[in-house]
């Protein structure tokens, strides 16, 4: 499986947790998922530690208007 995406800085990131970088990632069949990156250190290298999710889609109240 390819998978194809791009990592941005992070401009709203206010804790730690919260990831360094962010972006768009999709496979080859075009199915779309969010990658984060967080920097990390040990032993003196430096790093990227990654995770990709499903996208952050908004909740929708009974009507199907976001909330």
């Amino acid at each position: 499986m390819k998978l194809q995406g791009a990592l941005f800085v992070n401009d709203r990131k206010e804790k730690e947790s919260q990831p360094d970088y962010t972006g768009p990632i999709s496979d080859e069949s075009g199915a779309k998922f969010r990658v984060a990156a967080w920097k990390k250190e040990k032993n003196g290298r430096k790093y990227l530690s990654l995770v990709v999710s499903d996208l952050y889609k908004k909740e929708e109240n009974k009507d199907g208007l976001p909330f």
